[in-house]
């Protein structure tokens, strides 16, 4: 296939990264500064406008497209494909801008390819400058581009819709010029990358088509929303700042309020602990005197620096990077809300209100209303879904509003909840409107929704790809219960076997089989179980781990046959490993000689694991003894200037196996997109097990059968037993 590099640059009074590709091309502000593009003969050419003529004096020698039968660009409706980084954004200039102001020819989103989607499909970063500094290309981005979009995409005059801007002719010849290097630089990216499979095109395009269509909104009541919200935001920053004495002006100020939890420290000699002890007044125990200071000194200890007890410190206590650190992140405000109802003693007053503030502050959705507004384009919401979106998986991931993470508890009648907001506290409308938020998204007026979602579909997908006697078994239980839909559920039988007690069982026996699967222990489950708001003592947590892997006795043989063949593939080249049903190899000249291990996937797509390599690792038990790991480039970080080694992380059998079960069910949830779009089904939303159509009433029925078919039948690639099973849901609003 003939594919070209081509990449634009534009200015506009509109906010590209506020309001979004779709908003930004069809802003009547915005124009064309150039087009620059790769010719057969790798040399680059560059096209701009009437306008820029005149500026810089000038005329272009090419146009990038066929002209009088000279192909003198990429276009090429029956052989080539446009190549661009992040090519929505040039695909909707080209079509939206172009095509009308400048009589270029038109193109279908079969014409063009994404270099970006590509990059992270390559396990690399996202980001041009950053992928092209991790695989040290010799052509690398021009960091003289920012400069010169702030000088001359963005106005520096005038009014909305009647903008001023810089046209100075010296600074527009180095945005030609910055332009043509980006290409330089897109088509270095895609000479080192493997290229899609034919597959993966169509999902791209399946993608495309999903995000020109977009999902229906209800910009009436967003718009009110954002008015409620705004509202109640002033009012808990006024109750915060009263309570910290003005110290903290908003809930968003982090670093303050974890400094201000630091205050009041008191010392005293604890005779159990043979020395000092360092915790906040109110903790000092009856009789024992104490002395005010300002500060505690350096501890292993995180607990001794809050207001707060041990068991709350514990509670608050995570690891990032194998850097123990201390969140406040909304499971753990409502973890420590919870518990303050058994034991007061584990805060203070004061802080449990500010707990409290800010809970209920990371709980306002005005950010996602805010959003919904800036990015809708008559009524709807276009360019939602990032193809490609996470780097080691290939699952999507959301633009703007972040349709992936809306509360799944939503409200049970929308009007009612509408009708009532006015007669709410505010607590309870910053709860009721996160609550409104997924049934904000709609259906066109003489239209319905109609949804369906994957039951435990990563829970089979992980035996599946195991592809063992006893892993076939963990099948043949989820399909028996699926026939069995009034007995009790895989998650209840779960929590019945391991006697797990409180308000909600099924919640705990669902932390223990979603937690173990990817070989966690305790920290997994007691993450999972912050998530979930079920409460599991670290003893409870290695005795669930313990009869998990009993009663999954195919797991663990899995996790480390997937670890001997990633590890056999590197130190042998060019071979074939298999794992249940997958396969792994190495390449050794790869991705510009950094080399790269590939893991072969059921559908036929690569994950790709860049530079891996062995290296020495501390020991999690023990950091002063080592460890041998295979590592890899880690696409989502970057080093800090002037540093030369990317960041890399570990291959842990965890990481492998919990990458190839969602990298498979992200291919049987692109795949059915595939399929419905083929007969003829308007998807317009989708999570990672879950998809939305909108159809016309008196289609609504027949639609949702198609939709419930398709996502209950397996991919022709899915060759031994998958047991699928979805629910069906439909109304006017997108609702649990």
């Amino acid at each position: 296939m003939n594919r070209r590099s081509l990449d634009f640059e534009t200015r506009s009074a509109c906010d590209l990264l506020n309001e979004g590709a779709y908003r930004y091309a069809m802003d009547p502000t915005t124009q064309a500064i150039c087009c620059s593009w790769m010719t057969e003969d790798d040399d680059v050419l560059s096209w701009w406008p009437e306008w820029v003529t005149r500026a810089i004096d000038e005329e272009p020698l090419y146009v990038p497209y066929t002209k009088s039968g000279v192909n003198t660009g990429p276009y090429d409706p029956y052989q080539g494909k446009y190549q661009a980084w992040s090519s929505q954004f040039d695909r909707l200039i080209w079509q939206l801008v172009c095509e009308n102001d400048y009589g270029f020819p038109a193109t279908e989103i079969h014409d063009w390819i994404c270099t970006a989607a590509l990059s992270r499909g390559n396990g690399l970063p996202g980001a041009l400058a950053d992928a092209a500094r991790a695989l040290q290309l010799e052509n690398q981005k021009d960091q003289r581009g920012k400069e010169l979009i702030k000088l001359l995409s963005i106005p520096n005059g005038g009014i909305r819709y009647a903008p001023t801007f810089n046209e100075d002719p010296g600074l527009l010849r180095e945005m030609i010029e910055y332009c043509e290097q980006d290409v330089r630089t897109e088509d270095g990216m895609a000479q080192t990358m493997r290229p899609f499979k034919d597959h993966e095109l169509e999902e791209f395009w399946a993608s495309e088509i999903i995000n020109d269509r977009g999902v229906g909104i209800d910009v009436a009541f967003a718009a009110k929303a954002v008015t409620y919200s705004e509202m109640e935001m002033g009012v808990l920053m006024d109750q915060l700042q009263d309570v910290t004495n003005d110290k903290i002006e908003t809930p968003k100020q982090y670093q303050k309020i974890k400094q201000w939890l630091l205050n009041g420290l008191a010392k005293y000699e604890d005779p159990d602990e043979k020395g000092p002890r360092y915790v906040h007044e109110s903790h000092v125990p009856d009789g024992i005197e104490y002395e005010m200071i300002d500060d505690a000194p350096d501890s292993d200890e995180p607990f001794i620096r809050m207001r707060i007890n041990e068991e709350a410190a514990r509670m608050m206590t995570v690891y990032k990077k194998g850097e123990r650190k201390m969140s406040l992140d909304k499971n753990v405000r409502t973890n420590l809300i919870e518990l303050y109802d058994e034991d007061p003693r584990i805060l203070t007053d004061e802080a449990l209100e500010v707990v409290q503030l800010c809970d209920l502050a990371g709980r306002s959705s005005t950010a996602k209303y805010k959003k919904m507004l800036l990015r809708e384009v008559d009524g709807r919401l276009p360019g939602a879904y990032l193809f490609n979106g996470a780097k080691s998986t290939g699952r999507f991931s959301s633009m703007g509003v972040q349709v992936h993470n809306l509360v799944r508890d939503c409200v049970d009648d929308f009007d009612e909840a509408l009708a009532g907001l006015d007669n709410q506290t505010d607590t309870q409308i910053i709860h009721t409107l996160a609550r409104m938020m997924r049934p904000t998204l709609k259906a066109e007026d003489g239209n319905l929704l109609a949804w369906s979602d994957w039951s435990n579909v990563e829970g089979r997908g992980l035996p599946y790809l195991a592809n063992s006697n006893r892993a076939i078994k963990k099948l043949e239980l989820f399909d028996c219960l699926d026939k069995h839909p009034d007995e009790p559920d895989i998650y209840e039988r779960m929590a019945a076997r391991l006697d797990i007690k409180g308000d909600d069982p099924r919640q705990g026996g669902k932390v223990v089989e979603l937690s173990f699967g990817f070989g966690g222990g305790v920290g997994a489950c007691q993450a999972m179980s912050r998530n979930y708001g079920v409460r599991i003592t670290d003893a409870d947590a290695k005795d669930y781990q313990k009869q998990w892997r009993i009663e999954n006795p195919w797991a663990e043989p899995f996790w480390y046959a997937l670890k001997d063949a990633a590890w056999n593939a590197v130190c042998r080249p060019d071979t074939i490993f298999e794992a249940g049903l997958l396969k792994y190899f190495y390449t050794e000249k790869t991705h510009n000689g950094l080399g790269t291990l590939w893991c072969i996937l059921p559908s036929g797509r690569l994950l790709s694991y860049v530079a891996p390599r062995f290296e020495k690792v501390p020991c999690p038990w023990d950091e002063k003894q080592t460890m041998t790991e295979l590592t890899c480039l880690k696409a989502n970080f970057k080093p800090k200037a002037g540093d030369t080694e990317w960041p890399r992380y570990k291959l842990w059998y965890g990481v492998l196996a919990e990458n190839v079960t969602q990298a498979f069910c992200a291919d049987l949830l692109r795949d059915a997109l595939v399929r419905l779009l083929k007969r003829g089904l308007d998807v317009v939303a989708h999570t990672h097990d879950e998809i939305v159509i909108e159809a016309p009433r008196h289609l609504i029925e027949s639609h949702a059968a198609i939709l419930r078919e398709e996502m209950q039948t397996a991919p022709t690639w899915v060759t031994s037993f998958l047991p699928l099973v979805a629910d069906i849901h439909t109304g006017p609003r997108y609702s649990k």
